[in-house]
C-alpha cells in the first residue's frame, strides 16, 4: 500500500524503492523529505519540493545507469509524486458517517486523566513537577501499575521525547519512582533525546514506533518540541507540530509552560493561539510546597469530548534522597494558585522569578492588586523570613530541601 501512515508514501519500482516523508507546506512549495533505495541500500536522500519541475529528474539521475533506465525511472518518479500530491491535498477521502458510540474506558489511556484521542497537556509554571508527574504516567502505561492511583486503560511500550533533560536526570528520576513504589524498573520505557524539532523527526520516529509497538508518546516539552522559525506565521510551529503528532498516529502527552509572568488566571499555554486549539485535553497544574515535598492539583482547563473530567491531585513525597512516591489526595484539600492568600501568591510569583526577583510594582500587575495590600503582605512575608529585599527588588528566601523539578 503506497500510503503506509499519514504523511509517508512508499513505493517500488521493482528495482528501486521511493520514500516520501514530513510533508510540509512552505513559501508557496510543498517539500517532503525524499529517499531512494536500489539494491537494498540507500543511494539519494534530500528535501525536495514536490511541485517543483526539477525534482523528478534529480532524483532519476540518482538510479538510472542507462537512458532507457533513466526514462523509465523518471516516468515512475513522475507519476507518484503527483499521486502523492493530489492525496496530500485532498486529505482523507469521504466517507459515511455512522453513529457509534465509544465506551468510556476506550477513551483513556489513564482513567480519569489521559485520554486516547490526540494530545493531552500538562501546562504550569516551572518547577511545578511536569516532568515528574509525566514521567509517573509513562511508567503507568509500560507497567499496568497506577503509579498515580489512577486504572491503566491501555498498556505497553512509551515514548519519552526529552527535548529539555538529559539521560542522567531521566534515569534519576526514574530510579526514585520505582524505589518508591517497591517495584522493578519497566523494560518498555523508551528514553530519546531528539536532534530535531518533532515535525522534522517524524520518518525516524514512524519507523522507531512501528518497530517497538509503542502506544503513546510524551513530549517534554512543547516549546523545544516546535521549530523556531515562524516563516512570517506565528501559528505555524504549533501546527507543524500538531500536525507531527497526527502523522505519528498515536495518543500523546505534552509538558507545556506557562507565560513566565501570566496573571494568576490564565492559564493558557505559551505560543502561538493554535497551540491551545489543537488541544483535545489541557491540565492546569499548579503546585504547593510541603514539609516533605510537594502537593500537585490538576484542573481541567479545557476538554473537546463531553464533561470535564474531575480534579485531580497527589503528594510528591521523598521519603529519601533516592525514593519518590505519588500519593493520591482530595483536590479540594490542596490549594490552587487563584484559592491562595495574596502572601501565598506573591511568595508562588517570587519563587518563580529566581534570582532575578521582581519589584513591587510587577507584584501588584502579577497579582493583581494594589500597591498598599501588596506591600503589607510582602512585610509579613519579609517578617516569617519568606522574601528578602535587595534594593528595589524582592527575592524569595529558598529552603534547602527545595528541588527544582
Amino acid at each position: 500500500m503506497p500510503r503506509i501512515a499519514p504523511g509517508l508514501y512508499q513505493y517500488d519500482s521493482g528495482r528501486s524503492r521511493l520514500t516520501v516523508s514530513n510533508i510540509e507546506p512552505r513559501g508557496g512549495g510543498l517539500y517532503a523529505w525524499i529517499e531512494v533505495e536500489a539494491g537494498g541500500r540507500l543511494v539519494h536522500a534530500g528535501r525536495y519540493d514536490l511541485q517543483g519541475p526539477r525534482t523528478p529528474p534529480s532524483i532519476a539521475s540518482a538510479v538510472s545507469e542507462n537512458d532507457d533506465e533513466k526514462k523509465a525511472w523518471k516516468e515512475f518518479v513522475f507519476n507518484r509524486i503527483i499521486s502523492i500530491v493530489h492525496d496530500h491535498l485532498a486529505g482523507d477521502p469521504p466517507r459515511k458517517a455512522t453513529p457509534k458510540l465509544r465506551s468510556e474506558e476506550d477513551a483513556w489511556l489513564i482513567r480519569g486523566f489521559w485520554r486516547t484521542a490526540k494530545a493531552t497537556s500538562l501546562v504550569g509554571f516551572g518547577e511545578s513537577a511536569k516532568s515528574f508527574l509525566a514521567q509517573a504516567a509513562a511508567v503507568s502505561v509500560c507497567t499496568g501499575r497506577a503509579l498515580l492511583s489512577l486504572a491503566v486503560r491501555q498498556a505497553g511500550p512509551v515514548l519519552y521525547l526529552d527535548w529539555e533533560g538529559d539521560d542522567q536526570e531521566f534515569d534519576h528520576r526514574l530510579a526514585q519512582l520505582v524505589a518508591g513504589m517497591r517495584m522493578d524498573p519497566p523494560d518498555n520505557l523508551l528514553h530519546k533525546r531528539p536532534g530535531a524539532f518533532l515535525h522534522r523527526s517524524v520518518l525516524p520516529l514512524q519507523r522507531y514506533i512501528a518497530q517497538e509497538g509503542v502506544v503513546a508518546l510524551i513530549v517534554d516539552s512543547v516549546g523545544y518540541a516546535r521549530s523556531t522559525d515562524t516563516g512570517g506565521d506565528p501559528q505555524g510551529p504549533s501546527m507543524l507540530m500538531y500536525q507531527a503528532l497526527d502523522q505519528l498516529g498515536i495518543p500523546a502527552l505534552l509538558v507545556d509552560h506557562r507565560a513566565k509572568h501570566a496573571k494568576v488566571t490564565d492559564y493558557t499555554p505559551l505560543g502561538a493561539v493554535a497551540n491551545y486549539n489543537s488541544l483535545r485535553l489541557l491540565w492546569q497544574v499548579t503546585p504547593s510546597q510541603t514539609r516533605t515535598g510537594m502537593s500537585i492539583r490538576l484542573r481541567c482547563g479545557k476538554c473537546n469530548y463531553g464533561p470535564r473530567p474531575n480534579d485531580l491531585a497527589w503528594n510528591l513525597d521523598f521519603p529519601s534522597e533516592g525514593e519518590a512516591r505519588f500519593t493520591q489526595r482530595n483536590p479540594q484539600t490542596i490549594a490552587a494558585l487563584e484559592d491562595l492568600s495574596l502572601g501565598e501568591r506573591l511568595h508562588r510569583l517570587l519563587l518563580d522569578a529566581g534570582l532575578a526577583g521582581a519589584t513591587t510594582i510587577q507584584l501588584c500587575v502579577d497579582s493583581l492588586s494594589s500597591d498598599s495590600t501588596v506591600r503589607k503582605a510582602l512585610s509579613r512575608l519579609k517578617e516569617e523570613g519568606r522574601v528578602r529585599k535587595e534594593g528595589s527588588v524582592w527575592i524569595a528566601v529558598l529552603e534547602d530541601r527545595q528541588e527544582v523539578f
